[in-house]
């Protein structure tokens, strides 16, 4: 019972050190630019955009607030102050851990936009089948996200 115990500590070890972290950054940061990643089931992506809340715009994923994801779930969220320059704010990073769950193919769509007009763009959505950050006065970035097993 002993040797059986230890052997799946053993296992269980190692599958854990096979986890990455995956550090994604979008190269093309226009609005409606579509960018991929792709992951083993089990690992980490850790998506950096740079977002300044003295603006009163966000990031966000509809996909995640919607309970459209299928193959991964939002670790931590948390934002980040870089040291201020001058008198102003400088902003700072907002980092979204997606954690690849299960194998497959999606889509997540990151939106920059005031979050207190996300209501009237997401409505939008379920009538028109398109989310436009422009109605909330922002851009979109797309991340298709490949997990394998």
């Amino acid at each position: 019972m002993k040797a059986h115990f230890i052997c799946i500590l053993i296992l269980a070890i190692s599958s854990l050190s096979l986890a990455r972290k995956i550090e994604f950054h979008f190269e093309n940061l226009n609005d409606g630019s579509f960018e991929t990643v792709t992951c083993q089931v089990g690992d980490q992506i850790e998506v950096h955009l740079a977002e300044n809340p003295a603006t009163d715009f966000k990031w966000l994923i509809p996909e995640e607030k919607e309970g459209f994801n299928s193959i991964w779930t939002m670790g931590d969220d948390k934002y980040d102050e870089l040291p201020p320059t001058g008198k102003q704010s400088s902003g700072g990073i907002h980092t979204f851990q997606l954690n690849c769950d299960y194998a497959g193919t999606e889509h997540l769509t990151f939106v920059y936009g005031k979050p207190e007009l996300y209501g009237r763009a997401i409505a939008e959505f379920k009538k028109e089948g398109v989310f436009n950050a422009l109605t909330m006065g922002g851009k979109a970035l797309q991340l298709r996200i490949t997990s394998l097993r």
